[in-house]
């Protein structure tokens, strides 16, 4: 199997990335006719995939109370998507047979068949269909005998912000890999990062219900090119600490668990590609800078939000944000060196010119990787964005907020003296969110001189 198709089975196998919720009380509310066939697409529908109207989805679960149930869940989310509620799978194949659906959702149980069987009834009808599959998380790990790529997974833990959380990242994710420009780059990239098995160890370990802090450190220490890059971290002038830590476990015990595990991420990746050559692109330069950037969405999520969780989540996605550069640097060397030569020699940041020689940038190729490796959809926005924000939905601060103005501060503070006065952060994705007067104040937060143009246009 090619590449692209390896690294494009792989979103479906992902594990979940959201935390279930938990399950809130039905409201009440008339039940969804059951007898009757499932409703056909209106009749000047545009076909599957296209912009300008609402997904379709078609739920079916085991009987009627459950559909019942499950519709009156997701009933805040009918003004997103159409939904259609079944508890009979006979006529649910009818209908994925007659007309098409962006995504299909089955209960593990159902009246005469598994949820799997009909999943794999439903691939021969709409291959292109996006499929999750409806049971517990321990149900999930067990379960085998699809057809092509396993479907994703739907906990019946999730509410209803849950189940949005994982159908739209999935509608994300299959977007970019369906993209014509990212699926020539995809054919064209030869190695791919795998995800590291340290990564895999930790998780396993901090999702252990009598985890140790220490166990994580030993786990690290076996390992010492990454001992030493947490060491690197954790003693960089970003963090200041008053004296040096030479210890893995005090280490681990500072970062916390999700920026120990971003930071094996990134390791793991950079140790993949250090021995590829490309012509202008610096390795040493690249992670300085992923680290800048991570620990100013760090500071200025939690200065903002004042919520550690999502603030270690934006040190993730501002660590992880320039790792489709790894990708192109590494399996693109000669191109990509002509990227970076033909963006110095004229003057243009390398998004520009790698969007006008591939298509696409590395923001969004990076965007891909880590979907494939199940990371929650708030960090693969904020990945995918960084250098055009406007293309999100946000109103107000988010992840991709935190790294779009981290990513701007790191390059102004490093800007030739010609461009020392210009603001790099979008001016109209900051004043939709209406933060225009915040700019300056994330800048001191990070060190870095403030723009008196930012000043103006917030008083006009």
């Amino acid at each position: 199997m090619k590449l692209f198709q390896r690294l494009k089975a792989a979103v479906t196998a992902s594990p979940g990335s959201n935390d279930p919720a938990p399950h809130p009380p039905a409201v009440t509310g008339p039940p969804p006719p059951m007898a009757a066939p499932v409703p056909p697409a209106p009749a000047d529908s545009p076909p599957a995939g296209s912009c300008g109207r609402k997904k379709r989805l078609l739920f079916v679960e085991g009987d009627a109370v459950a559909s019942r149930d499950l519709s009156r869940l997701l009933e805040p989310l009918r003004d997103q998507w159409d939904m259609v509620f079944t508890a009979n799978p006979a006529e649910a194949l009818a209908a994925l047979e007659r007309e098409p659906f962006d995504a299909v959702v089955a209960a593990l149980g159902l009246t005469g068949m598994t949820g799997v069987g009909f999943l794999n009834d439903a691939v021969k009808h709409r291959p292109q269909t996006l499929r999750f599959i409806r049971c517990t998380p321990q149900e999930r790990k067990d379960l085998k005998g699809f057809v092509g790529t396993a479907p994703q997974h739907f906990s019946t833990e999730l509410d209803a912000e849950g189940a949005q959380l994982v159908i739209k990242r999935a509608f994300l994710v299959d977007d970019w890999f369906t993209h014509e420009a990212i699926k020539t780059l995809l054919a064209k990239l030869h190695k791919m990062p795998t995800l590291p098995t340290l990564y895999t160890q930790i998780l396993n370990e901090l999702q252990s219900p009598d985890v140790a802090i220490d166990a994580v450190a030993r786990l690290i220490a076996k390992d010492p090119v990454m001992t030493a890059k947490m060491l690197q971290l954790v003693n960089s002038a970003y963090f200041a600490l008053p004296r040096e830590v030479t210890d893995p476990v005090e280490a681990v015990m500072f970062l916390g668990a999700e920026r120990t595990r971003s930071l094996i991420l990134l390791a793991k990746v950079f140790s993949q590609f250090d021995k590829h050559q490309c012509e202008g692109f610096h390795l040493e330069e690249l992670w300085r800078h992923s680290l800048a950037v991570g620990s100013y969405a760090h500071l200025i999520c939690q200065t903002e939000r004042k919520d550690t969780r999502l603030a270690d989540q934006a040190f993730t996605a501002g660590l992880l944000h320039d790792i489709g550069k790894l990708l192109l640097a590494g399996n693109l060397p000669e191109p990509y060196g002509r990227v970076l030569d033909q963006a110095q020699r004229r003057k243009l940041p390398p998004v520009t010119v790698e969007a006008e020689v591939f298509g696409a940038t590395h923001a969004e190729l990076g965007a891909c990787l880590l979907g494939t490796w199940g990371l929650p959809l708030g960090i693969l926005e904020a990945i995918a964005w960084h250098h055009r924000p406007t293309l999100s939905e946000d109103k107000e601060f988010s992840l991709l907020t935190a790294v779009h103005a981290s990513n701007a501060i790191d390059h102004e503070k490093r800007a030739e003296a010609a461009d020392i006065l210009v603001s790099r952060m979008d001016p109209a994705y900051i004043q939709r969110l209406d933060l225009g007067g915040r700019r300056n104040r994330w800048r001191e937060l990070c060190e870095s001189p403030t723009k008196a143009v930012d000043e103006v246009s917030e008083k006009n």
